[in-house]
């Protein structure tokens, strides 16, 4: 084999040895990064916070029950949330899903329901994945999902601000799903690939 040849096969053995491991590392199919998505535990892995509010005898602006979360109470003002917090390796893509539902009747004045995936790499780098006023709420079952890029440590967030006293809303959450998107179909050819040359390369010296 020529010099160059040899140069050559170094340098693919070379970027096999960085690519391959990089490939082999990254799931090739979605992996579950939350525990106990679907509250069939309870508020095992959830951390409920009452924020402002709901003070009154038996009120609680949180409920877990029947596999199902209740954020907000009807008729009582105050804020709330759950968090859950997570971890992926390096950056990658993020698939979040969950079914909502708006209950009661429209307030006149909006409560405010937000979703945010807060990321710790670089602290306060936080994507408000939905955000919905209950007047634009159409009180019937309904799903979200959209594709998010996060790196490393970071928190799911379910919160919700209610205004109103008299009359008002709570969001019943179930179903929720974060887990990471599988590496693009393309980046797995290109692994093919370079097996395949690599092979080549290896018989080439060997003949």
């Amino acid at each position: 084999m020529s010099t160059v040849g040899k140069k050559a096969r170094k340098a693919l053995l070379a970027l096999a040895a960085i690519t391959l491991p990089f490939l082999a590392n990254t799931a090739s199919s979605a992996e579950l990064i939350l525990t106990n998505p679907d509250f069939s535990s309870g508020s095992a892995g959830w951390n409920p916070v009452i924020i402002s509010g709901y003070t009154g005898a038996g009120e609680t602006g949180i409920t877990f029950e029947s596999g199902v979360v209740k954020l907000g109470r009807t008729g009582t003002p105050g804020e709330a949330q759950i968090s859950q917090g997570f971890s992926v390796t390096g950056t990658q893509q993020v698939l979040l899903q969950f079914d909502y539902q708006w209950f009661s009747s429209n307030p006149p004045a909006t409560d405010i329901f937000t979703v945010t995936l807060k990321d710790s790499s670089p602290p306060g780098n936080d994507q408000v994945a939905f955000s919905q006023l209950s007047g634009a709420g159409t009180f019937q079952p309904a799903h979200f999902q959209n594709i998010f890029t996060v790196n490393g440590d970071g928190t799911l967030v379910f919160y919700i601000k209610e205004f109103n006293n008299l009359v008002g809303t709570y969001v019943q959450i179930d179903n929720v799903s974060l887990t990471t998107v599988p590496l693009p179909a393309a980046a797995w050819l290109f692994g093919s690939a370079l097996i395949g040359l690599v092979a080549v390369a290896r018989r080439k010296a060997t003949a």
